[in-house]
């Protein structure tokens, strides 16, 4: 792996890892909840405030939100099926969505679909504080 590279997903890694991964539960021991440092609301709020105050650039984009791609189409079919669901959280998906369609390549965003549509491993529920858990199906 280059070093450009290493580099470049070391800071995402934090972002990616509670929007990829089953969210723990509150009875999981604590070795499990230090592995996940951010909850996935936080994550997507971390991810927009960082988009919003860097310049605009499509690797820049494709490298941030590509991974997390067919997590955030999930999210945002979960959050239109729950009607407790935050708009804000809704509309904070649904543009990081529409703004990576934007600035990916064509043959990159087609890979993406297709992983789309083969599926998720998980679920995505709202507690009864609003807080995004992604459970296992």
């Amino acid at each position: 792996m280059q070093t450009t590279t290493l580099v470049s997903l070391t800071p995402f890694s934090a972002v990616h890892s509670p929007l990829l991964h089953i969210t723990p539960d509150s009875t999981d021991d604590t070795s499990t909840k230090s592995s996940q440092v951010l909850s996935p609301t936080t994550a997507l709020h971390v991810i927009q405030i960082f988009l919003l105050n860097t310049d605009p650039s499509p690797t820049l984009l494709s490298t941030l939100l590509s991974p997390i791609v067919s997590t955030l189409y999930g999210l945002l079919s979960a959050l239109g099926r729950i009607r407790t669901a935050d708009p804000a959280l809704t509309e904070t998906a649904r543009g990081l969505l529409i703004t990576w369609a934007r600035v990916v390549d064509v043959d990159e965003g087609i890979a993406v679909v297709w992983g789309c549509v083969d599926g998720q491993d998980g679920d995505w529920v709202i507690d009864f504080a609003g807080d995004l858990k992604r459970v296992e199906r």
